[in-house]
């Protein structure tokens, strides 16, 4: 990587008359040739031809990867070059010159990149250049040891002066294959726990492999390689980057058109009968460590029930995330064999084989080093950032992550002050955080209101609301590290089902399908102080922290709360209240208020070790916790009475009305007495009655700050998209299935690549979904549209941050799928 190399290729260039489609092609039996990473495509072809993905594979090995992109203007093209050219790479790479030298010479060296002369890139045709960077990342040697490397990053997102749309946002990606990367840990977790529940004492192993150096594996078209040129100014050279690159958009889903078919032919020839990893496996398979197991004093965590079908696929399982291959298994017969060699053989199959006098420095396919450390089946193993327990079905954060992001929280909060690259980052950490310890997310809305506004001065001192938001997620951190069962990750079914509802001018109260009473008048100071969302949201805390403080919720409990007002369902799944907004009816008092409750509700479910979904309900079917808030001129021995006699078809069993324990009492008139000041109230409570009270109004207002999403965005399809729910064995349904029938529905009806990878081996226990002859639909995204509320993307402009596509970001955005006055429907607040 020199000038003068440059300068020779360009004189190739100038051979084909600087058409460096004609040069490239030329280069076909070379590295540079289309496909050359891996083998032909009439190699392969009889090994995929069935599947939906084949037609995107071939292209790719034949033609390169092509992305659908809209075109530019050919004079704000060249005005755009001209100022890439004067800019050159952003801060981070500018301040690591040698840094980034070392990481060109790399990609020169192997063919990943093309140097020519950086003053001869205003003569190709078409071409489009792209600040670098240098990300700092973790990665581990081949005795697992945790070590920091440097990745180049090109920031495709970057817009010029012109305003002219960059190349990302010129692609269309309703023309890409829909990712399906985003849930494989959810999957993965859901395959561990349904296979805990068949086998109970029987050991789950993991192992994983990783692509090295996945994305420069990938050729792309020439018409892309020159939109995708960077520079280096020191040496006076640029480079025209032949693979994908590390931070365009459409990168995800084109690497998955290789990657997720690999996965499937791994999943094949773990359920194919007739093979025999002894004879026939990966040249690599004696690099593999042997299988690592747990003490056998340390005791099997349980499988709790879910609500969703996942097949009993005993051989194994494989999943990928871009180019971190997985593989979860029981240790049943052979099972440990084959998981050890299915993997590697898939890769081994795709890749070409490395011969004796490669011109061009070229590594195997998988990491060697992460071979070593990670690539044996363990019983513990870190994938994605989490460390797996399979033994005791727990996820918990990595030592060194838990401590060096707790730190970073414990520096801001000492000095009071931030900016924007340190809130960025902090930011980054929280979000992959909040993968696993979901309830967090829910606290992400003011910490990123305050990055924002970290762009408008160096340094930028906190508000009270946003340190404290910093101190409970160090309470998540703690939380993450010491462990989080899968069972609180799964789709499942509540035993815990709560029922509740508050009237401004009355009270509060509620009913569990236990048949526990509560209700709970309201102090005559407080009569008009608090608006009806607030008064639903605080019944739902005291709903849930009577089951805790009762020791009716124990540990791994599922709860739902059940409430007839819109606002309060939602701020159960979100606790999106950041700082005012002109138009907003809500004062400051009572954000200040929301802010203490949703906290306390954090707390309760974090302390809990529990898991929290919420439904909204329409008032005409909430006639017991109606009451309950309502009939406080009915004394307790009446009470109950009115109730069987007029509502028992809504009633549980047995019934045990009893007063709210006094700690909650003591703690809610405490909170509101931080924010209101109490004064009489000027009129006595009105005559109650038995009619249903009102929904309240839907004051959750829409953020402005981009979402930690939980879901993916789907599209419209008529057909069902998972199994139906196994019926009940009893012959009388219980309250609790009852009432959170519909709820139970629902959540069925979720998008079963949440939970679920296709197979082609269990076709009639596999959904129709996935169906093994339908696998198209799981690549294409068809599944059943949710109604649920999900918050709106941000119109402010697009930050000039590097992209760093690994992320996926991009690849799993929700959109809004309902109109914003419909009613919600249940939702994961998980």
């Amino acid at each position: 990587m020199n000038r003068q190399a440059a300068e020779a290729n360009w004189k190739v260039l100038s051979s084909y008359n600087g058409d460096f489609k004609k040069a490239l092609e030329a280069q076909h039996r070379s590295q540079l040739g289309y496909g050359s990473e891996f083998r032909s495509p009439s190699i392969l072809e009889p090994l995929f031809h069935n599947h939906c993905l084949w037609p995107n594979m071939k292209q790719i090995l034949t033609k390169g990867a092509i992305f659908p992109l809209d075109p530019i203007d050919e004079t704000t093209r060249k005005i755009d070059l001209t100022e890439a050219l004067q800019m050159g790479n952003h801060k981070g790479a500018i301040k690591q010159p040698q840094v980034l030298e070392n990481l060109m010479a790399d990609d020169v060296q192997r063919g990943f990149s093309l140097p020519i002369p950086v003053e001869r890139v205003i003569e190709l045709d078409h071409a489009v250049m792209a600040p670098q960077n240098v990300a700092r990342q973790n990665s581990i040697d081949e005795t697992g040891k945790i070590i920091e490397k440097d990745r180049l990053t090109h920031d495709q997102s970057w817009v010029y002066s012109s305003g002219a749309p960059s190349m990302n946002d010129r692609v269309r990606e309703v023309e890409l294959t829909p990712v399906q990367f985003g849930r494989t840990s959810l999957r993965m977790i859901h395959y561990i726990v349904a296979t805990r529940r068949r086998h109970p004492n029987t050991k789950l192993f993991m192992n994983k492999f990783d692509f090295k150096s996945a994305y420069r594996r990938e050729h792309v078209n020439w018409s892309m390689a020159i939109q995708t040129i960077t520079q280096m100014i020191t040496a006076a050279v640029a480079f025209i980057n032949l693979r994908l690159t590390f931070g365009g958009k459409a990168c995800p889903s084109v690497w998955c058109d290789l990657a997720e078919p690999t996965t499937d032919l791994a999943n094949d020839l773990l359920s194919c009968s007739s093979w025999n990893p002894s004879e026939i496996h990966s040249p690599l398979q004696e690099k593999i460590p042997p299988p690592k197991s747990l003490p056998d004093s340390i005791p099997f965590g349980p499988g709790l029930e879910m609500i969703v079908d996942i097949p009993a696929e005993d051989q194994g399982k494989c999943d990928i995330y871009l180019d971190d291959g997985v593989t979860v298994v029981p240790e049943l017969g052979d099972n440990l064999q084959r998981a050890s060699a299915a993997f590697p053989l898939a890769v081994h199959l795709m890749g070409r084989p490395r011969t004796g006098n490669e011109p061009i420095p070229r590594a195997e396919l998988l990491a060697l080093k992460k071979l070593a450390a990670e690539g044996g089946l363990a019983e513990q193993q870190i994938f994605l950032g989490w460390l797996f327990d399979l033994r005791r079905l727990m996820v918990s954060l990595p030592d060194h992550k838990f401590k060096a992001w707790f730190a970073s929280i414990d520096a801001i909060l000492q000095r009071m002050y931030t900016d924007h690259a340190e809130m960025e980052t902090l930011i980054g950490r929280l979000e992959h955080m909040c993968t696993m310890n979901q309830m967090a997310r829910h606290f992400m809305s003011r910490l990123r209101f305050l990055m924002n506004r970290c762009l408008k001065q160096r340094r930028t001192k906190l508000q009270p609301a946003e340190a404290e938001d910093l101190r409970l997620m160090q309470a998540f951190l703690t939380k993450a590290h010491q462990g989080i069962s899968m069972n609180l990750l799964t789709f499942r079914r509540p035993n815990i089902v709560l029922r509740l509802d508050a009237s401004t001018s009355h009270g509060l109260g509620g009913y569990s399908a236990d048949g526990r009473i509560w209700r709970w008048a309201i102090p005559t100071p407080w009569l008009g102080l608090l608006n009806i969302n607030i008064l639903e949201f605080l019944a739902v805390i005291i709903g849930i922290w009577i089951e805790v403080h009762e020791g009716r919720l124990t540990p791994l409990s599922c709860i739902l709360a059940m409430t007839d007002n819109t606002s309060a369902a939602g701020w159960v799944r979100k606790s999106n209240f950041s700082e005012l907004r002109d138009g907003s009816e809500e004062s400051k008092l009572d954000m200040k208020l929301k802010r203490i409750l949703a906290r306390k509700l954090a707390s309760i479910t974090l302390d809990a070790d529990s898991c929290l979904y919420s439904q909204w309900f329409p008032g005409n079917k909430n006639d017991v916790a109606d009451c309950c808030s309502r009939r406080f001129d009915l004394p307790d021995s009446v009470f109950i009475p009115h109730l069987k006699s007029n509502f028992a078809d809504q009633l549980p069993t047995d019934l045990d009305l009893r007063p709210i324990p006094e700690p909650i009492i003591s703690w809610v008139t405490s909170a509101v007495q931080r924010v209101h000041e109490m004064k009489p109230s000027p009129n006595p409570p009105p005559k109650t009655n038995d009619e249903p009270g009102d929904v309240g109004a839907n004051s959750s207002s829409t953020s402005n700050s981009s979402a930690t999403t939980s879901s993916k965005g789907s599209a419209s399809r008529n057909d069902p998209s998972s199994s139906a729910l196994s019926p009940k064995r009893s012959a009388k349904p219980t309250l609790a299935t009852i009432v959170s029938r519909d709820w139970l529905k629902a959540q069925s009806e979720q998008p079963s690549t949440m939970w679920l990878r296709p197979s082609r081996t269990f076709l009639r226990e596999t959904p129709e979904k996935t169906r093994p002859d339908k696998h198209r639909d799981f690549y294409l995204g068809n599944t059943e549209a949710i109604a649920t509320r999900i918050q709106r993307l941000s119109n402010k402009k697009r930050s000039r941050s590097v992209s760093f596509a690994k992320s996926g970001e991009t690849a799993h955005r929700s959109k809004t799928l309902r109109p914003d006055n419909s009613p919600r429907a249940p939702s994961i607040s998980r």
